[in-house]
């Protein structure tokens, strides 16, 4: 981002010049980047195969898409706080945030998906609501698989799939239920 924004166009990279990108990524105190990536970056700008059409345009294009990102970027962030200050407004957020492996995200969209969990009476309606109630493919002297119905919300089993993917993978308990159907 700091090179589009001195140099946006492959000819000014190239104008710039190996120590002068270096020097522009040194000023930042950026690390993992250093001559080797500076000498790559002009070396596939000097074998770009752009336009060489309207340079000035196509800088001013830029520079507008580069403030949009950021305006978008910052405004990102702006939500993001906000995401995570309103839901300590509710009064089981704290169980939900004791789970180890689940994060303020995942309780967001459970959250968005479900509303007060404290209107469900059995497990099994909070199942139901996601589509993972099982059904089976039965009909007369014909037993068939069982599988979950689907009929439910879509973006609440991405959001409890995401947990659980989450859940395995940082909750050692978990780890061993996961382990324990899997064998």
């Amino acid at each position: 981002m700091m090179i589009l924004k001195l140099a946006p166009l492959p000819m000014d990279i190239v104008k710039l010049g190996v120590d002068g990108v270096n020097k522009i990524w040194r000023d930042a105190k950026l690390r993992a980047v250093g001559l080797k990536r500076a000498k790559t970056l002009v070396n596939r700008s000097e074998h770009s195969i752009g336009s060489q059409e309207a340079p000035e345009a196509a800088r001013v294009e830029l520079q507008i898409l580069l403030s949009d990102y950021e305006m978008y970027n910052h405004r990102m962030d702006d939500l993001m706080q906000t995401i995570e200050e309103k839901p300590n407004e509710i009064p089981y957020i704290d169980k939900l945030l004791e789970i180890k492996g689940i994060g303020m995200i995942t309780i967001c969209g459970f959250i968005a998906e479900v509303g007060d969990i404290r209107r469900f009476d059995n497990p099994k309606q909070l199942q139901k609501l996601a589509g993972y109630a099982i059904v089976s493919n039965d009909s007369g002297k014909h037993n068939g698989k069982s599988h979950i119905s689907y009929r439910g919300k879509k973006r609440l089993r991405y959001v409890l799939y995401e947990a659980a993917i989450s859940l395995i993978g940082k909750n050692a308990e978990f780890k061993e239920i996961h382990h324990y159907y899997r064998t």
